[in-house]
């Protein structure tokens, strides 16, 4: 009900949108600030998903809007900004989310590990691959098989961990339209901008 009187108040305040069967809006997000960093250009993503997060970089920057108890919050996301709030580079939200799940996204994560532990091992590990190779060493290892309930656990949470998560972005950059992105619409050199 919402999506058609959007899409003509758009259409009618001249706010270019685009939107491309089978794929999702943070999907062309990333196609468009991809291909505007390549093209030399600033991108500014408003949004309320944190999955946009990844795409953080320094001419790519994100605006998270979140409202708690009737009060909104934005927060424009540098990767400075965004390194002193999550400890490690914007790119390993892909790590963040394959740790702690997100059933949003069907990503199940590991059992037992929220946020806050799955930040902490990211800062102290840096990614997930090398989190793994760690937790394959160490479960092979004699100190683990000692130490049986903490040998299990770490089994169990490097099999739960599944391999698509370990791996795959949560944003993925479509082949679209040869007009996306690859000259600048007027909305964008003036005010206003693109409306996903």
């Amino acid at each position: 009900m919402q999506m058609p009187l959007l899409k003509q108040t758009l259409d009618h305040m001249g706010i270019q949108r685009l939107e491309l069967a089978g794929w999702e809006a943070d999907d062309l997000l990333g196609t468009v600030a991809r291909r505007c960093e390549a093209a030399g250009w600033a991108c500014e993503i408003v949004t309320g998903d944190k999955d946009s997060l990844q795409l953080i970089t320094d001419t790519t920057h994100v605006c998270h809007v979140k409202t708690r108890m009737g009060q909104t919050e934005t927060i424009e996301y540098t990767p400075e900004v965004f390194r002193a709030e999550y400890g490690f580079d914007p790119i390993h939200m892909i790590d963040l989310k394959a740790l702690m799940g997100d059933s949003s996204d069907n990503i199940p994560g590991v059992p037992g590990i929220g946020e806050k532990t799955a930040k902490d091992l990211l800062v102290r590990f840096g990614t997930v691959r090398i989190f793994t190779a760690i937790l394959t060493r160490w479960t092979s290892s004699p100190a683990c098989a000692k130490n049986s309930r903490k040998g299990a656990r770490a089994r169990s949470c490097r099999s739960t961990l599944p391999r698509s998560a370990r791996t795959r972005p949560l944003i993925s950059h479509p082949n679209p339209p040869s007009g996306i992105g690859t000259t600048a619409p007027s909305s964008m050199t003036g005010s206003g901008g693109w409306a996903f």
